[in-house]
């Protein structure tokens, strides 16, 4: 019994040794195969999702090309950029002889010979000369998106974009075997290696390829902070410029469907404004049209989560233009949320986005937020208490009081900074 009993206590030594170095190895080598695999299919991933970008922004400024034309062709304008995209050293003339028209590319024909041009700009181009700039900076709301190489082919005399190519990972663009990226070849799988993005119009009467998708507003919300903003992007943020933004603003204290103002925003104002411009948009108040001046601006940061993010001003106080009593000083910037002229405090804002060739995106709508103060609330032996967290709703204690006829209280609940 003694010699089993032995016998025993060393074969659970034995089981309890650990791996053999034979497993150990197995497990790496399996290990090492199923990393291998997740890498390379995540690379695959974030390829693909790089070349889908590049062929989203040939698509939109393919869009912005052809609006840029048909508004050149209004206001009589045309034959003079056709004149120079001709004389231009960034264009070439295409036709029906060159080698790299393939059935991938827009049916140019022997009777297209001469119509048919390219203008190209290289990544580090930003100059009025270069023709593409000159057709496409007006309608693209962040500028960085044209901070790549980029081809456009057109019909230059009658006003028709027939594609366009791009590409933020190269430098320059070569239809021939010489220096840049080459686009003589459209086949999808060489486009892809070469991360070359690639929108087409399928004959020079399709001047618009198929129904573009409808547009989609995110993140709309009313930011109540050191300043009252109104922040929204679209899905599609380089053609932020090219949609008109109505902006409904409604009574939250009230069930009216009625909006107390509606605010008419065309994109290519508030790029501008973005940029420093003045910015007087459209405001309908009870059926009175007036300019009324706005601040903007826009998140132009790829690398931020909230990039694209446009913002417009309800209310802000800029001190420089406070005198000592706490009015505005002769020729000061009114920034306040009372230059409207209403007596709605609490509100909610419904937009939607739309614009020619498009169908109008889905009404989107914000929370409530109070126009002048982070929140209001009621107060025995006063008409309304209003929450104080920050200097705008310091500043705007002065709008309150000046109402007259009503008594009320103020609760700051955090530390000011007054400068």
């Amino acid at each position: 019994m003694l010699s089993l009993h032995k016998k025993i206590k060393n074969n659970n030594k034995k089981s309890t040794g650990g791996f053999t170095l034979v497993e150990v190895i197995i497990v790496m080598v399996v290990a090492a195969i199923l990393l291998g695999v997740g890498g390379l299919s995540l690379a695959n991933y974030v390829h693909s999702q790089k070349f889908r970008r590049q062929n989203e922004y040939a698509q939109s400024l393919f869009i912005a090309a052809q609006t840029s034309l048909t508004h050149m062709k209004a206001i009589g304008e045309l034959a003079s950029f056709a004149d120079d995209v001709r004389g231009s050293a960034a264009s070439q003339e295409l036709n029906s002889a060159n080698s790299f028209m393939g059935v991938t590319l827009p049916a140019y024909t022997d009777e297209d010979d001469g119509r048919i041009w390219s203008i190209m700009k290289s990544a580090d181009d930003d100059s009025e000369d270069n023709p593409v700039n000159r057709l496409l900076s007006d309608y693209i709301f962040d500028r960085g998106v044209l901070s790549a190489a980029i081809a456009v082919e057109l019909d230059p005399s009658e006003g028709i974009v027939t594609a366009v190519l791009y590409s933020d990972a190269s430098q320059t663009f070569s239809y021939s075997s010489g220096a840049g990226t080459p686009i003589a070849d459209r086949e999808k799988s060489v486009r892809s290696d070469n991360m070359v993005g690639f929108w087409y119009a399928d004959s020079l009467s399709d001047v618009a390829p198929g129904v573009p998708d409808k547009p989609s507003i995110k993140d709309l919300a009313l930011v109540n902070d050191e300043t009252l903003h109104l922040d929204w992007r679209i899905s599609n943020v380089a053609l932020s410029n090219y949609f008109t933004y109505e902006i409904r603003v409604f009574d939250a204290s009230s069930s009216s469907d009625t909006p107390v103002m509606t605010i008419t925003a065309p994109g290519s104002q508030l790029a501008a404004g973005a940029e420093g411009a003045d910015t007087s948009l459209s405001v309908d108040i009870g059926g009175k049209t007036s300019k009324i001046p706005f601040f903007v601006r826009f998140n132009d940061d790829k690398q931020s989560d909230s990039y694209g993010m446009i913002s417009l001003i309800f209310d802000a106080v800029d001190m420089a233009d406070i005198d000592s009593e706490g009015t505005l000083k002769d020729g000061g910037l009114n920034l306040s949320f009372a230059r409207f002229g209403i007596d709605t405090e609490d509100i909610y804002v419904r937009m939607q986005a739309s614009a020619e060739g498009y169908k109008s995106s889905t009404w989107k709508e914000s929370g409530p937020e109070n126009a002048y103060f982070d929140a209001r609330s009621d107060a025995d032996g006063f008409d309304a208490q209003y929450i104080i967290v920050n200097m705008r709703h310091l500043s705007n204690v002065r709008v309150s009081e000046a109402r007259g006829g009503k008594a009320y209280s103020y609760l700051q609940t955090a530390d000011v900074i007054w400068s």
